[in-house]
């Protein structure tokens, strides 16, 4: 829910589109991963992408610090996205952001799939 609020900020001034998506996606022990601490196996990835103002290059690498916002007036606790980024790592999964300003954002999710009940 966050993450597709932070996207209606990013377009409210000029509109555009939101994105939500799902699937699955195998790792397997040769696949190569930017984020070496995930165990192969079975993940879902979400995916939420927005067509919105994009986050500058100065702030990015604190869009997951707690307190951190750039929504004062819009009354932001700064939360949301180290909130995410707690719940992500406690399910052993990792996030990724890709943006470009002026084109949008989008962030990947990947969580270790529940094994199949018998």
């Amino acid at each position: 829910m966050n993450l597709c609020t932070n996207a209606y900020h990013a377009m409210r001034d000029t509109g555009g589109t939101l994105k939500v998506g799902l699937l699955p996606f195998q790792l397997g022990a040769e696949t190569s991963s930017p984020h070496p601490a995930l165990q192969p196996g079975n993940y879902m990835v979400m995916t939420v992408s927005d067509t919105g103002s994009g986050i500058p290059a100065d702030v990015l690498p604190r869009i997951f610090d707690p307190f951190f916002t750039t929504h004062e007036s819009a009354g932001g606790t700064g939360l949301g996205l180290s909130t995410i980024l707690g719940i992500v790592n406690g399910w052993r999964g990792a996030i990724d952001v890709y943006t470009l300003p002026g084109e949008g954002t989008e962030f990947e999710i990947l969580i270790p799939s529940a094994p199949k009940a018998p």
